[in-house]
């Protein structure tokens, strides 16, 4: 079974002015470093404005790990999931039809630009290269024999995937700025849209996922859920992040994996260990992919080789480890680890390298490992060059050593370095200068580094020698390279079977450090004593609060309170939450079961004073693209609706967007200072009535409780009690009065009967949740005891 079966796939995120560049590809003209292209993603996009309907292909290009993810969306006017993937990915360079951009931008190119950061550029490539068939050949020439069949199948009718992919690859072949990049081979995905949660560009700021709004040091999710131990890890996490998984199957593996991992605690330290050393090994596995001289130095190849080995040593550890789990996930990640193949790469290597050579830094170090690094009897020529050079290096070594005799005052150390070779330091003198056989000097703080022709020429003959070493045993490394390649494939299944277990032993890590319970994957949201994981850490008391949301009876919460009270975070708990179970990470809650969400969008506000609020037309835009694709796969997080207007304005138009979302039904939690608005939007089915409690003493001030309750806040005239701490008294007092009269003009003297209303909702939620209980065998007793009680103790 495929391991991406499983999991979701890994990678690597407004307003601005628009930064697009209509050049030709033969415009590049700066030259390609590796090490530029270590951390290089390219975008290419397509869309045929001609049609009727918004369909975007994209193709990225990771210059660094050698994959090409590939996707094709079916998106809104505003392009909202083309941004949400570029901002998954972080491409570094945008690719579009040069049509687009000239005679001037189009509507696409100009919302791209508008919401990409300002050091991405947009470049123009010829519509010509966007050829669907180039793009079929390409993944037919350069995808792994094994995967080729597969993608053809995927990608069958995907045209605008395929014209994505050929117009990137014809960038990178035609521009000379990546023209020393070139790949044997890529690694090809295709990516559903439909497999993952789709969360907008102003969610994930809003709920603070990557970065934190106020202090770009201070805790986001991201950071608060990194336990990981490898780049690989850290990847994966960013990327489940901001697309959770939509496969109960997949979450529910996960979960169980996360749970056997925390029971079996020797196992994940040992793992963490095991994992803290291991480099970034889809980097690494990248450079067998690139033709030879395009990715790296050749006197590199020892280090890399030896990092094949780690690796390889690595997997076999971390499978021999797993043997004794149970959890299918683990067991998957035991098989790959484990398979032949990565002894084979082993045994390869361990054929021809010493066994005995090791990951070096030095110079000298680095140098004499490349030297002797290939194993005695494999090039006779070898041999005899290291005869040679091992007598060279004793000779200076020798002849350092009678300088230093012959100037026993001047206290001469050896050093050397990959520039000078061998040179001598000499303790800085304060009198008299060096003798004159000492040239080349130049001073340091301390000492003086210097060298003498005789050693200067042996340098040089020691350089001829490495020089002939290191070409002979080139060709015996290039050789072993070669064979290793043959394994790509099993190395890069490894690549991904080691980033999800960093993925679920930093969540088993968090899990275990704050005692978070697994969730239950079912068609209600139903959280006991739930918590937000970033506040919980710190808060020390941090109150927890029930969540519970049902289709038929309350799916739609209208949550009233006062400033300050704690609605907002109510919210964004909820919206996090959600995010962490669909990721198949445990949640910090005594129970919690989850339905299975397609669209996550939030809007959300901050209370600050000092600042006001943002303007009504942004907030009415925002409700545009929240509204557009909203269904009952949705979760809806809406915070102060109207804020922005005028009251009366602000409550009619509110109103109009809530029966509209109503009627979508989305699972919706909304939160608005129009008292009028929760009770009119109570009499709809599907609606339920929340509030954020608050005490009030007798000197009128607030006591926040920060505890969701049913109802209507009763507390009157509580942001007059709050303006108490920022203005006289006979302001205050003023304001009572005005309240007052205002309330009495206002009365409504068709009020509903509230508590009946409140009893028949209660026994209709009862109802519908036994009902799907009924029907579904997936509500375990815990869920229904819950039910009971909450049912009862109301």
């Amino acid at each position: 079974m495929v391991l991406s079966a499983f999991l979701s796939s890994r990678a690597e995120q407004t307003g601005g002015s628009s930064r697009l560049i209509s050049e030709p590809c033969q415009s590049q003209c700066r030259t390609a470093v590796a090490s530029r292209a270590a951390n290089t993603i390219i975008c290419s996009v397509f869309e045929d404005k001609n049609k009727l309907e918004v369909k975007v292909g994209l193709a990225f290009i990771n210059l660094g790990t050698g994959e090409i993810i590939l996707s094709e969306i079916l998106d809104s006017q505003t392009y909202v999931r083309t941004i949400h993937k570029l901002q998954v990915f972080d491409p570094n360079e945008v690719l579009v039809p040069a049509q687009s951009l000239r005679p001037s931008p189009n509507k696409m190119a100009v919302i791209l630009g508008s919401n990409l950061d300002e050091s991405v550029k947009i470049n123009g490539v010829e519509k010509k290269h966007y050829s669907e068939s180039y793009g079929l050949e390409s993944i037919e020439e350069m995808a792994f024999e094994k995967d080729v069949n597969y993608l053809k199948e995927v990608l069958d009718e995907k045209i605008y995937a395929l014209r994505a992919l050929a117009g990137g690859l014809r960038y990178l072949k035609l521009s000379s700025k990546w023209k020393n990049i070139e790949f044997r081979q890529y690694r090809f995905r295709y990516e559903v849209p439909e497999s993952t949660m789709f969360i907008d560009s102003t969610t994930i700021k809003s709920l603070e996922l990557l970065e934190n709004l106020e202090d770009k040091h201070g805790t986001s999710l991201y950071k608060f859920l990194n336990s990981t131990k490898t780049k690989m890890g850290e990847r994966t996490l960013k990327n489940n992040i901001l697309q959770p998984l939509t496969d109960k199957g997949s979450i529910v593996m996960r979960s169980g994996a996360v749970k056997e991992l925390m029971e079996k605690n020797a196992v994940l330290l040992d793992v963490r260990l095991l994992l803290k050393d291991l480099q970034d090994l889809d980097k690494l596995f990248a450079l067998l992919l690139m033709k030879k001289g395009s990715g790296t130095e050749a006197t590199h190849l020892v280090n890399q080789v030896i990092l094949f080995k780690q690796a390889a040593v690595t997997a076999q550890k971390i499978s021999q480890l797993l043997e004794g789990t149970t959890s299918p996930l683990l067991q998957q990640i035991q098989d790959i680890c484990g398979d032949p193949g990565i002894t084979e790469v082993k045994d390869i290597i361990d054929e021809c390298i010493n066994e005995d050579c090791n990951w070096a830094s030095g110079p000298l170090d680095l140098r004499n490992q490349r030297m002797y690094a290939v194993k005695a009897g494999r090039n006779g020529l070898i041999d005899i060059s290291r005869q040679a050079y091992k007598a060279s290096v004793d000779q200076i070594l020798q002849y350092i050593e009678e300088v230093n005799e012959a100037h026993e005052n001047l206290q001469i150390e050896q050093s050397y370095n990959s520039r000078r070779g061998f040179f001598l330091k000499v303790q800085q003198l304060d009198e008299s200068e060096l003798p004159e056989v000492f040239i080349n000097t130049k001073s340091k703080k301390t000492y003086k580094e210097t060298t003498t022709l005789e050693l200067v020429k042996a340098n040089a003959r020691l350089d001829d020698i490495a020089a002939e070493i290191l070409m002979l045993s080139e060709n015996v490394l290039d050789d072993l390279t070669n064979e290793i390649v043959n394994y790509l494939p099993v190395l890069f299944m490894t690549s991904e079977a080691l980033a999800i277990l960093d993925l679920l032993q930093s969540f088993a890590e968090t899990s275990l450090q704050w005692d978070y319970i697994v969730p239950e994957i079912t068609g209600i949201l139903t959280i006991r004593s739930a918590k937000h994981p970033i506040l919980q850490k710190m808060i020390p008391n941090f109150i927890p609060n029930a969540i519970c949301s049902v289709q038929e009876t309350s799916r739609f919460q209208v949550i009233t309170g006062t400033n300050m009270s704690g609605k907002s975070v109510y919210m964004k708990q909820v919206s996090i939450l959600v995010i962490m179970a669909q990721m198949g990470c445990l949640v910090p809650a005594e129970y919690a079961s989850f339905p299975l969400y397609n669209n996550l969008r939030a809007r959300l506000c901050v209370d600050n004073f000092a600042t006001t609020s943002s303007s009504f037309t942004t907030e009415m835009n925002e409700i545009l693209c929240v509204i557009e694709d909203a269904d009952e796969k949705s979760l809806i997080i809406i915070d102060e609706l109207g804020r922005g207007s005028s009251l009366n304005d602000g409550f009619t138009i509110s109103l109009a967007i809530c029966e509209h979302l109503l009627n979508t039904n989305a699972t919706i939690f909304l939160s608005t200072h129009f008292h009028k608005l929760s009770k009119i939007m109570g009499t709809k089915q599907g609606v339920l009535q929340n509030h954020m409690s608050s005490s009030a003493s007798q000197n009128g001030t607030l006591k926040m409780n920060y505890r969701i309750t049913s109802g209507i806040i009763d507390i009157r005239r509580y942001g007059v009690k709050i303006a108490t701490k920022f203005f006289d008294q006979d302001v205050i007092n003023r304001a009572y009065e005005i309240s007052k009269k205002l309330e009495e003009l206002s009365a409504d003297v068709n009020s509903i009967d509230e508590v009946q209303l409140a009893k028949e909702r209660k026994i209709l939620n009862l109802v519908k949740i036994l009902q799907y209980a009924v029907e579904h065998d997936e509500v375990s007793r815990p869920v229904l005891l819950l039910i009971q009680d909450e049912f009862l103790a109301e």
